[in-house]
């Protein structure tokens, strides 16, 4: 039976969702090897065969040998013991020379088993006809896809569509291994220098720049800020997307969340002694920054290195432009099966055990990881294990309401600088919103349409 659903994602997953019961119903297999044991003429269950011990290889950009040890490895071949994982970590010197790796591995028909990586990274994977269309695993296994954050299965959908080679409105590319996105971060001694109140759930981005109005100020030879801006903090937090995937048209300053977007940055880098510097040099390296909304899977890495210990510090929920609004856009890093795989069945069976397993999404949350699963229990056991988190407001993840990642194009990477430069001019040369939207639009559109000619 041709499974299909319309362009609306949440019509997908209800659809899938209802195949999947029917197949339930009617006989289908649930367990993850697809097959049934078999009885023999007695009655009686024969024994399975043991399964032929195989190698998968898995291309890693996530973890560190040590926590791929922890969080894949160990894991896997525990639950599987016919399969052994080998890491293989590709070349990441730069973006471009990653691309090329997977190019050279498609070219030559090398390309790993499971690939780790980030969740936006997969047009480029899809240019390359890498990923298998793991619809057809879920339905083999007969996975059920609710148990999943609504938002996040509707992100991966997003993620799975830019750059297939035919049009497909099933095709899933990728399962989340776990998600992202952001918190306010927040440094108390700053608070406490200028006797400002720290912030608290249910800010807006108008009560930040009341704060940094207030925190940003020179003291003792140092500039200290309130907070740092760029326009990307956003468009995901509002679910806004570049370009049209219909048109190939900039949307840019079409929506009218761009132009709420560009007129906070306006509002926020009016304030005196205010400039767009790296949160990561300023709030930890200087210690001069007071708030940051900075990726949750990054505060745990961030944490890890001594000196940032130091920081007197903690976090609430990310700001919103209105009240009831998303506190965050919804991120993901993603695992892929390969299309030339010589043992996609296990593959799946591997990154669906890690992607939805209550254990394995359990050990991801309590080491600071976002978990996948739609249970509040297990969210809230985020960042638990983390010595240095002790102590800390760790509600924070549980509490964040999200909103689903917009639909990215395989032009978002190549034209998204004509928005940062817009952003620029606006904030640093005096240009005013609706000229820096205007211009963003057009130098996208002569870029696209240069794309499409190629």
């Amino acid at each position: 039976m041709k499974m299909t659903r319309k362009r609306g994602v949440l019509s997908g997953i209800a659809s899938l969702a209802l195949l999947f019961a029917l197949a339930a119903c009617g006989g289908g297999n649930g367990n993850a090897g697809g097959a049934d044991p078999q009885q023999n003429k007695g009655g009686s269950a024969s024994p399975e065969p043991s399964p032929e011990p195989i190698t998968l290889k898995v291309s890693d950009q996530l973890f560190s040998e040590e926590e791929f040890n922890k969080f894949v490895k160990g894991p896997v071949e525990n639950k599987f013991p016919h399969i052994t994982l080998e890491r293989i970590v590709p070349n990441n010197t730069t973006h471009k020379e990653n691309v090329e790796q997977y190019a050279t591995w498609a070219a030559t028909q090398e390309v790993p088993d499971i690939l780790l990586r980030y969740g936006q990274g997969t047009s480029e994977l899809n240019e390359l006809d890498i990923p298998a269309n793991l619809t057809e695993q879920v339905k083999r296994t007969n996975m059920d896809l609710s148990v999943y954050d609504k938002s996040l299965l509707e992100t991966a959908y997003n993620f799975s569509r830019p750059g297939m080679r035919e049009a497909s409105d099933d095709y899933l590319a990728t399962l989340p291994l776990y998600a992202n996105f952001r918190v306010l971060l927040y440094n108390k001694d700053i608070f406490d220098m200028f006797g400002v109140a720290y912030p608290k759930e249910g800010m807006t981005y108008d009560d930040i720049v009341d704060l940094s109005k207030q925190l940003t100020r020179m003291e003792g030879g140092v500039q200290y800020k309130g907070y740092n801006v760029t326009w990307n903090m956003f468009n995901d937090q509002l679910s806004l997307p570049l370009v049209d995937p219909k048109t190939n048209k900039s949307l840019v300053g079409q929506l009218p969340g761009y132009k709420q977007i560009f007129e906070f940055g306006k509002a926020f880098y009016s304030i005196p002694g205010t400039k767009n510097e790296s949160d990561k040099t300023v709030f930890f390296k200087e210690k001069r920054q007071a708030m940051s909304s900075f990726w949750v899977s990054d505060i745990v890495k961030n944490f890890a290195i001594p000196e940032n210990q130091s920081i007197n510090w903690d976090m609430t929920v990310n700001p919103v432009f209105e009240p009831g609004g998303a506190n965050a856009g919804l991120d993901y890093h993603a695992a892929y099966v390969s299309k030339t795989s010589k043992h996609q069945n296990e593959a799946f069976d591997v990154i669906r055990y890690l992607s939805t397993s209550t254990e394995m999404q359990t050990l991801f949350a309590r080491n600071g990881y976002v978990p996948t699963l739609n249970d509040p229990s297990i969210r809230e056991q985020w960042g638990v294990d983390v010595p240095y988190l002790k102590g800390k407001n760790l509600s924070v993840v549980a509490k964040t309401k999200t909103a689903p990642m917009f639909e990215v194009t395989r032009f978002d990477a190549a034209v998204n600088k004509y928005v940062f430069e817009a952003f620029g001019k606006m904030n640093n040369e005096g240009m005013d919103v609706n000229t820096a939207l205007r211009t963003a639009a057009e130098q996208m559109n002569k870029d696209i349409q240069a794309m499409l000619a190629q």
